[in-house]
Formats: structure tokens, sequence, C-alpha cells
């Protein structure tokens, strides 16, 4: 499908993606700088990982969204992408914390603080993640005809 892609197509994906992924990585900043729990961990552990998290979904939502009729189908779609990017995040950002504590922790409680942690991202995103949700729906409605136009038909 990204082969019949014109010089417009590319522009509409590229701004598409940048868009939608500054916006969501913007109001990841902005979560991070308001939510005390999470402001000491900083740019390393959520907001630039979700910033390269969400340029891959956007880029891989793009062709999705395009053979999606407008309305519910497409809210849905950017609904799903929001919580698999959470629990993408999650994974990531368990990483470290696998990495450090695996020496000295049993198995069994190593999963369970590892389910612990995805179950806390993904309940605070849902939280706290409305918002840049919200935005992220109403520009891409008010943007569907830039970025999703319809074909020109012959009559």
């Amino acid at each position: 499908m990204l082969a019949r892609f014109t010089w417009q197509d590319w522009l509409r994906y590229i701004g598409f993606v940048l868009l939608n992924a500054g916006v969501a990585t913007y109001g990841t900043y902005t979560i991070t700088q308001y939510v005390k729990a999470i402001s000491d961990e900083g740019m390393g552990l959520i907001v630039l990982p979700m910033a390269f998290i969400s340029l891959l979904v956007f880029a891989i939502l793009y062709p999705v969204l395009r053979g999606v009729r407008p309305g519910l189908a497409r809210l849905n779609a950017l609904y799903l992408a929001f919580v698999g990017a959470l629990f993408t995040l999650a994974i990531v950002s368990a990483v470290p914390m696998l990495l450090t504590q695996s020496s000295y922790m049993p198995l069994p409680q190593l999963v369970q603080q590892f389910g612990v942690w995805v179950l806390l991202i993904v309940c605070c995103g849902h939280l706290y993640g409305w918002l840049p949700l919200l935005g992220i729906a109403a520009m891409n409605k008010m943007l569907s005809p830039v970025f999703f136009p319809r074909p020109a038909t012959s009559s």
C-alpha cells in the first residue's frame, strides 16, 4: 500500500505521524511535570520512550486509518493504538527495573512486580492520558479531510 503513495500522500503520511506523535509526546511530558510520583523519573524513563513509541505507533496506524471510514471506527483504532502504546511503554520502562533487580529477586516475585508495574502504567495512562488522547482524536477529526482525502469520483 505504501508503494503506491504519491508525493502528496507521503507528505500527508509524514505530517500525520509527526503531528500526532508530537501531541502525544507533549502530553506525556506535561503529565510527567505535574504528577509528582513520576516527575522524578525525568525524560529518560517515560518521555523519550513514549516519543519513539508514538512515532512507531502512528507510522503503523496511518495505512490502517486510510482504509477505515471516518467516525467511530477511527476513534476505536486511535484508542487501541493508545492502549498498545501504554503496554509498550510499560514493558520498555520495566526493562531497567528487571535488569537491576533480577540478580537477587526470586522469579515469581519479579513477575508479580512486573505485572504490577504494567498495570500501574496502563491505569495511570488512562487516568492522566485521556486529555492528550482527546486532543489527538479532536485534531484527527478536524484534519481528517487533509490527512485522509476522499478520492475524486468521475461523473
